[in-house]
């Protein structure tokens, strides 16, 4: 009996590590309705969340679509706003909510990054944060890194989206559209602090 017990743990333990079980996860059908729900909360703008799940959407069916989203879980969506500024360095600071799938619900978050290359403008940015393969909610937050290209002329932005990940693997996907000019090609680092 023993044995049996110990090899059921040993099992789990195997199972848990590799995110088979354990790990909640969104479906792409719940996605556009929990970044509008999350959305309504930060009191963005009619307008804005309407923008925002138009591209959630629509990034989501693209065929473009990354293999390392279409293969991932997403385990925690985030919803955001911030601002952007800087020629050659920019920088972006902002603030939004988190919900994670079995777990803690809008959850405060704050966002800070600076990137460095070729870029210049200024703009302001709302999106939506697409949480992958999370095994815990404490694995969540810190430095993320990886490349953006973007451009954004007045209230329109390149379609995709970005995906970062920091030193743990850990992988996050932004969707994202501004207000204003901004363009560039660089390497980006954001930091994000849960709020708890």
């Amino acid at each position: 009996m023993k044995r049996f017990r110990v090899l059921a743990l040993a099992v789990f333990a195997l199972l848990l590590s590799q995110g088979l079980i354990g790990t909640a996860s969104y479906s792409s059908t719940d996605i556009p309705a929990e970044v509008k729900s999350l959305a309504l909360k930060t009191e963005m703008a009619p307008d804005k969340i309407f923008e925002l799940v138009n591209k959630v959407e629509a990034t989501l069916k693209d065929p473009a679509l990354p293999e390392a989203v279409k293969k991932s879980s997403v385990s925690a969506i985030l919803v955001f706003h911030a601002v952007e500024a800087g020629f050659g360095i920019k920088y972006m600071k902002g603030d939004g909510l988190i919900n994670f799938e079995g777990g803690r619900k809008e959850a405060p978050v704050t966002l800070k990054s600076w990137s460095a290359g070729a870029q210049i403008g200024g703009s302001a940015q709302w999106g939506a944060g697409l949480v992958l393969d999370l095994k815990t909610e404490a694995d969540f937050g810190g430095d993320y890194r990886g490349e953006v290209k973007a451009a954004t002329a007045a209230d329109t932005t390149t379609k995709g989206g970005v995906l970062l990940a920091n030193d743990k693997g850990q992988k996050i996907f932004f969707i994202t559209f501004g207000r204003g000019f901004s363009a560039g090609v660089s390497k980006a680092k954001l930091t994000i602090t849960p709020g708890w």
